[in-house]
């Protein structure tokens, strides 16, 4: 899991700190399951536990985003898709500007 992806998520998986900790030292960091309990102090299961808690959490935030992109998709006009992007900031003008003429036009 990403950092991005458990930071966004965070505040859904209702553990304690020390459990969050757990579950991110596992999923964004790598860590094994027993070093990780070694350094709590607990079982491998109970860092398992923090774990599926913290995956759990990830799967209903990408459910939600999924419903969000369908609902958004369903008002597009035909034949438009919705993307995201990162690119220059010069670059995103032009596509806007390009996007409102697109718009006007139909």
């Amino acid at each position: 899991m990403s950092k991005a992806e458990f930071n966004a998520v965070r505040d859904l998986m209702k553990l304690t700190k020390d459990r969050t900790d757990a579950a991110y030292a596992v999923l964004v960091n790598g860590a094994g399951l027993k070093a990780v309990a070694d350094q709590y102090g607990w079982t491998r299961q109970a860092v398992n536990g923090a774990v599926n808690s913290a995956m759990r959490a990830r799967d209903k935030y990408r459910a939600a985003q999924e419903i969000e992109q369908n609902e958004i998709k369903a008002l597009l006009p035909e034949g438009w898709d919705l993307v995201s992007m990162a690119a220059p900031v010069d670059l995103i003008e032009k596509f806007r500007i390009s996007v409102s003429r697109r718009r006007s036009s139909k």
